[in-house]
């Protein structure tokens, strides 16, 4: 099967509880877009019978792996609380000298996860669903290596680039922030849903009518 997953990943190094993170001072939020082709594995599938009569019954529940691909659009404020995309400002120096360049917006990805299902009554039923992802790029939060050169980003694409690559409270050695991120691996995340479903009932036609009418 196929679909759309639409989320949104944000988080800020303000919340966490490591002398180094809390010193890099970054923040994003990304929209999420990803649309993946699911190959699912049932273990455990609902048995329908004329009564309802056991609730294991009620119970089924599929583990899935899938490929697919994934937008995202990393975005960060600036002092000033305006929210600025952060791919075309080259925040480690891509695309200056003999950088690499900027990096793609559109990746790859492999969501994998299960997902279980519980009929309530024979019209009302909860769907719970936790995947997975991992993608082929580290830039999802535009964090990747090394700090870069901030005059060079500022000579080249402006004061809000510059401001928005090397936002560090202190750069002390003692805080050990040689490195803006972990370039060793790509990112992943986790999603968790909940649906509730409702199954209407279908009309029932009348005994003795025909299926079908003709008219004259």
């Amino acid at each position: 099967k196929t679909y759309i997953f639409c989320g949104q990943l944000l988080t800020t190094d303000f919340l966490s509880k490591d002398k180094i993170s809390l010193n890099r001072n970054l923040h994003f939020k990304t929209n999420i877009i990803e649309i993946p082709v699911i190959l699912e594995f049932c273990w455990k599938q609902e048995k329908t019978t004329s009564r309802l009569v056991s609730r294991w019954n009620h119970f089924s529940s599929n583990i899935f792996i899938g490929i697919g691909a994934i937008y995202f659009n990393p975005k960060a404020k600036n002092t000033g609380n305006e929210w600025y995309a952060l791919q075309p400002l080259g925040t480690e120096g891509q695309g200056i000298g003999g950088n690499v360049q900027k990096y793609q917006r559109v990746a790859l990805s492999f969501p994998m996860g299960i997902n279980f299902k519980y009929k309530i009554t024979r019209r009302w039923a909860i769907h719970l669903e936790l995947t997975y992802h991992l993608t082929t790029t580290d830039y999802l939060d535009d964090v990747h290596g090394n700090y870069f050169d901030v005059n060079s980003i500022r000579d080249n694409y402006g004061d809000i680039a510059a401001e928005l690559s090397d936002k560090r409270i202190s750069t002390e050695s003692d805080f050990g922030n040689i490195n803006r991120g972990n370039p060793d691996n790509n990112d992943k995340f986790l999603s968790f849903i909940f649906s509730v479903y409702y199954t209407p009932k279908k009309k029932r036609r009348r005994r003795g009518m025909p299926k079908h009418r003709s008219s004259w």
